[in-house]
C-alpha cells in the first residue's frame, strides 16, 4: 500500500500562509487607527474632562492587553477542537466589523469600552487560529523567514492605521474616516474566503487492484494482526525519583502547565521573556502618551501624532532584514543588548522637550527636532529587539523536545511555545499605558521617561550578561 501524490492543489491551497500576512496587517491596522484620534473622540465625542483623557487613554488601550491574557486558554481550546479553523477565521473578522462600528459610534464611555471588548475577542480568534494554520503548513526551516515577513505586514498595519486615521479625521468626516477600516476588515475577510486548509482537500492511499490493474483508493485500515491495544507508553512522571533515567526513556506528553514550568527553568527562556515584556511596556507607553504630550507641549494634532507613529514604524520596515542577518551571523547576544543600551538615551531624549528645565536651553523648534530625532532612533533600537522572546522560547522548544522526545506529543511545541510569548508580550501591553499614564500624572512626563530609560539600561545589561551560551543556531535566527 502506497501514497499517491495527491490531487492537483487549488489556487487557495497557496495562500494559507499569506492569508496569516494579511490577518496580521488587518488586525493591526484596526486595532492602531484610534491612537491618533483617541484624545479627539474622548474630549469632542464623549465630552469626557480634558484632565482625565490620559487616565482613559491608558485604560482603553491597556484593556486589549488584559482581555486577551484572560481568554488566550479558551480561545485556544477552542481552535484545537475547530477542525475548520478558516471557518473559524472568516466569523471572527464578521465580530470585528461589529466591535469596530461599536467603537466608532460609541456616544459614551461604556460604549466605547464595550466596542473594543469585542474587537479584542475577534482578533484573539484571528491570531491564535493563525498561528495553528501556520504551524501546520509551513516548513520549519521556513519558519524564521515566514515570521520575518509576519513582522513585516504587522508592522505596515501599525504604521498605515494611525497615519490613515490622522489624514482622514483631519479631512473628511468622522464617518468616512472610520469608513477606511471597515474597508480593511473586509477586504481582509474577502481574502480570506479564498484560502484552503489542508483538511479541505481530498487525501488518498493508493493500493493496486491485481484484477482491473487501476488503483483503489481505501483508507489507511488496521490489519487483523494488529493489536487491538495501543502500546503502553512510559509516562513523563513514572521515573521522577531518577532524573537521569527519566531523561533517557520516551516521555509521554505531558501537561501545559509543566511544560511552561520547564520551559520557564531555562535562563535564555526567562531572560527574553523579561525583555519581551519591557519592549512590549515601553512601546505601548509611547502609543498611551505621545499624543497627548504633543499637543500640550508642541500644540500639534492627530495629523502630527500620526506622523510621528509613521516615523516609529518605519525603521523596523527598512532594518528588519539587515537586523536578522546580523543576528543570524553574530547571535541574539550583542544586538539585543545593543538595542536596549542604545534605547535609553533615546527614551530619556524624548521626555526631555516640552519641560521647563529643558525649554530654557533650547527654543520650542529646536525640541520638536530632538523629539522626532530620539523617536526615530528608538525604532532603529527596538528593530534590534523584536522578535528575541519568540526565538528564544522557540528554542527553548527544541531543546526540551530533545531533552524529553515526546513530551510535546505528536507536535513540536511551537504552538504552546508562541502562546507564551504572547502571553508575556501582552502582559507588558496592559502593564504599558497604566504604568506611563499613573507615572505622566504623578511625577511628569519627563520623569516617567527617565524611569523607563533606565529599565531600558538595565535590561541591555541584563541580556548581555544572561546570554553568554552560544549563539542561537536552529534556523531562527532571522529575527
Amino acid at each position: 500500500m502506497t501514497l499517491t501524490p495527491g490531487p492537483r492543489q487549488p489556487a487557495g491551497y497557496s495562500w494559507q500562509s499569506s492569508k496569516l500576512f494579511i490577518e496580521c496587517f488587518v488586525d493591526y491596522f484596526v486595532f492602531s487607527f484610534i491612537l491618533p484620534i483617541l484624545p479627539d473622540i474622548l474630549e469632542g465625542r464623549l465630552r469626557a474632562n480634558p484632565s482625565h483623557t490620559q487616565i482613559f487613554t491608558s485604560i482603553i488601550l491597556s484593556m486589549n492587553a488584559i482581555v486577551s491574557i484572560a481568554i488566550a486558554p479558551l480561545v485556544g481550546h477552542l481552535s484545537d477542537r475547530t477542525r475548520r479553523k478558516n471557518t473559524l477565521m472568516q466569523s471572527a473578522y464578521l465580530i470585528h466589523v461589529v466591535g469596530t462600528a461599536v467603537t466608532a459610534w460609541a456616544t459614551t464611555a461604556a460604549g466605547l469600552i464595550i466596542g473594543r471588548l469585542i474587537q479584542t475577542i475577534a482578533s484573539s480568534f484571528l491570531w491564535i487560529a493563525g498561528m495553528a494554520i501556520l504551524g501546520g503548513t509551513v516548513e520549519p526551516n521556513q519558519l524564521a523567514r515566514v515570521m520575518a515577513i509576519c513582522m513585516l505586514f504587522l508592522t505596515a498595519g501599525l504604521l498605515s492605521g494611525p497615519v490613515v486615521a490622522a489624514a482622514l479625521f483631519n479631512s473628511v468626516s468622522y464617518s468616512l474616516t472610520w469608513l477606511s477600516a471597515f474597508v480593511v476588515l473586509i477586504v481582509g475577510m474577502t481574502l480570506q474566503s479564498l484560502v484552503l486548509e489542508p483538511y479541505n482537500l481530498p487525501s488518498k492511499i493508493e493500493q493496486n487492484n491485481p484484477e482491473t490493474g487501476e488503483h483503489d483508493h481505501t483508507p489507511d485500515i488496521p490489519r487483523e494482526t494488529d493489536s487491538l491495544l495501543p502500546p503502553v507508553r512510559e509516562t513523563y512522571r513514572s521515573r521522577a525519583g531518577n532524573p537521569e533515567e527519566e531523561q533517557s526513556c520516551h516521555s509521554a506528553p505531558a501537561s501545559s502547565a509543566l511544560l511552561y514550568k520547564l520551559m520557564l527553568q531555562k535562563r535564555r527562556v526567562t531572560t527574553a521573556l523579561t525583555a519581551e515584556t519591557l519592549l512590549a511596556i515601553l512601546i505601548s507607553s509611547f502609543e498611551a502618551t505621545i499624543p497627548l504630550h504633543i499637543k500640550q507641549a508642541f500644540h500639534w494634532q492627530s495629523l502630527q501624532a500620526g506622523i510621528l507613529f509613521l516615523l516609529l514604524q518605519v525603521p523596523t520596515i527598512i532594518l528588519i532584514f539587515p537586523a536578522g542577518w546580523l543576528k543570524d551571523t553574530y547571535g541574539m547576544r550583542l544586538p539585543v543588548s545593543a538595542g536596549f543600551l542604545l534605547m535609553a538615551p533615546s527614551v530619556w531624549l524624548l521626555g526631555a522637550p516640552g519641560t521647563k528645565q529643558f525649554d530654557e536651553w533650547v527654543d520650542v523648534k529646536t525640541g520638536q527636532v530632538i523629539f522626532t530625532v530620539a523617536l526615530v532612533m528608538i525604532g532603529v533600537c527596538r528593530t534590534l529587539v523584536m522578535g528575541f522572546g519568540a526565538v528564544e522560547v522557540l528554542r527553548g522548544a527544541a531543546e526540551l523536545a530533545s531533552e524529553h522526545p515526546g513530551i510535546f506529543g505528536a507536535s513540536t511545541g511551537h504552538s504552546r511555545a508562541f502562546v507564551l510569548s504572547n502571553v508575556t508580550w501582552k502582559l507588558g501591553m496592559f502593564a504599558g499605558p497604566l504604568l506611563s499614564g499613573f507615572l505622566t500624572e504623578e511625577i511628569g512626563y519627563y520623569f516617567m521617561n527617565l524611569i523607563l530609560a533606565i529599565a531600558s539600561l538595565f535590561m541591555g545589561v541584563l541580556t548581555y550578561v544572561a546570554l553568554r551560551e552560544h549563539r542561537f543556531v536552529y534556523g531562527f535566527g532571522a529575527f
